[in-house]
């Protein structure tokens, strides 16, 4: 099931009803937890709190951290357990999980979804694709080029291959993110800096990659689920000029959030 994050700033509220030591008194120690998740995948800046009623004061906390106060600060992905007393030695334990919600682009097509990892490595294309996405550049939009096991190209305004937003984004060509089958890489004009058109993309389509493009084009992503899709759109019929006789549209591009966990369950995707 895909899980769209809209904030990460969540509230656990978690009531518990203890029997008091005291038969003639029944106690509800109720304990509300705030959390905000880190900002990314290595970040500091997570936060815990801990809101205690009910029950009978004073209260002693303890973290499977180390820390004894109701609000932990400074916080990486990751567990946090603790277990909070009251004076009676009534006890609550729990979890909080911290998590950070990588961002992916989703494709809607006829031939299917296609989701899209971008990588870290590749920071103005990624910011860059995130940015149009979120404006709603690219929904309505068609794959104007389309080559059967090569590969299949969108994202001009024009529909016409020589379009775009206005500008180009430098090169971040790595030699370790190569053009593998299911790649996404920046279409460009032939400038010597092999800077990138600023919107148009391919992915590759042929399933033992397009190797011969590594070293020239930026490769920015990958396909994460949907593949089936790619080579569907890449079997349609064509005209000479490479264009699809009907056309192909992006019906909407939008952002799907998922964290580490949810990538290897769903789709069996490891964080490159």
């Amino acid at each position: 099931m895909k899980r769209i994050i809209h904030s990460i700033s969540v509230t656990i509220a978690l009531s518990i009803m203890l029997l008091n030591c005291d038969d003639n008194n029944d106690l509800d120690l109720n304990i509300v937890v705030t959390k905000v998740d880190p900002t990314c995948q290595i970040c500091n800046d997570g936060s815990i709190q801990l809101t205690i009623s009910g029950g009978k004061s004073p209260y002693s906390v303890s973290w499977s951290n180390g820390a004894v106060t109701e609000k932990l600060d400074s916080l990486s992905v990751g567990t946090y357990t603790y277990t909070v007393k009251d004076d009676k030695n009534q006890e609550v334990t729990g979890n909080v999980v911290l998590n950070f919600y990588h961002e992916l682009v989703a494709i809607e097509t006829d031939f299917g979804n296609i989701l899209i990892w971008l990588y870290d490595q590749t920071p103005l294309h990624k910011a860059n694709f995130l940015k149009l996405t979120k404006d709603g550049f690219y929904d309505g939009l068609i794959f104007h080029r389309v080559i059967d096991e090569f590969m299949i190209q969108g994202g001009d305004p024009d529909g016409t291959g020589s379009g775009g937003p206005g500008y180009k984004i430098d090169a971040e060509i790595t030699g370790s993110i190569k053009h593998d089958l299911g790649a996404v890489g920046a279409a460009r004009d032939n400038n010597p800096q092999k800077q990138s058109n600023g919107s148009q993309f391919y992915i590759v389509e042929n399933k033992n990659g397009a190797h011969h493009l590594d070293g020239n084009y930026t490769v920015f992503g990958i396909v994460v689920d949907g593949i089936d899709a790619v080579h569907d759109i890449g079997s349609v019929p064509t005209n000479a000029a490479d264009r699809p006789l009907n056309d192909v549209v992006m019906k909407s591009i939008k952002i799907e959030s998922y964290t580490a966990g949810e990538l290897k369950t769903q789709f069996d995707f490891i964080i490159p």
